[in-house]
């Protein structure tokens, strides 16, 4: 907290300087930070609530106490069409990865109905969005896990084109091309759910999973 000009928030939003801060907390602040961070979020407050950034700088700071900051911050985020679930789900996975993946799972396809569906910005998609940026060399098990649930049949079509283009990244030819992603956002339903069924398919069979009819 500082009055310094460059920090202000008076527009209710981090700082570009301060959200740097706290984006890159592990390599510009101190184990020792991570108490005050936690404490800002009583104080740094804007009218849609706590901002994620505080949380996750601490996480960073002090990655051996990630998971239960990370845990507790989700638990107290209840904003059905926000990003920030997302964000904190999303930095799990970048600290933690793989360790985890059954909770991150089962959040994601928890918090999958109570977002509206083909809505840019909601929950699961802010956080694909995370595991895109953190391009983490175990990834691929997280897809994997995400495609095995029984729930994956319930993934629309931004859910599924944030996977696909995780999956695209580390294909040298894509697994769907991005102007066919595209142009099924506009397909009539009957072939939109056509293709989002083929998709997943295709997903599956990347992952070594059984395809479904």
């Amino acid at each position: 907290v500082s009055d310094d000009p460059d920090l202000d928030e008076s527009n209710g939003a981090l700082s570009p300087a301060r959200s740097f801060i706290l984006h890159h907390a592990d390599e510009l602040l101190r184990a020792k930070d991570a108490s005050a961070l936690l404490a800002c979020r009583s104080v740094e407050r804007d009218s849609g609530g706590v901002n994620p950034a505080w949380a996750i700088g601490a996480a960073l700071v002090q990655p051996a106490r990630a998971s239960g900051i990370l845990r507790d911050a989700l638990a107290h985020e209840t904003r059905t069409y926000e990003e920030a679930a997302g964000m904190l789900a999303g930095a799990l996975w970048r600290i933690r990865g793989p360790a985890e993946l059954d909770f991150l799972v089962h959040w994601f396809y928890t918090a999958l109905p109570a977002s509206a569906a083909n809505m840019p910005g909601n929950k699961p998609v802010a956080f694909l969005w995370e595991v895109k940026a953190a391009a983490r060399r175990d990834t691929k098990q997280l897809i994997v896990a995400l495609a095995r649930d029984s729930r994956f049949d319930s993934t629309d079509w931004e859910t599924l084109k944030e996977l696909l283009e995780i999956v695209n990244a580390g294909r040298s030819t894509a697994l769907v091309k991005e102007r066919d992603i595209y142009d099924a956002r506009t397909g009539d339903l009957v072939n939109q759910r056509i293709t989002l069924a083929t998709w997943r398919n295709l997903l599956r069979r990347e992952c070594g999973l059984p395809e479904k009819p």
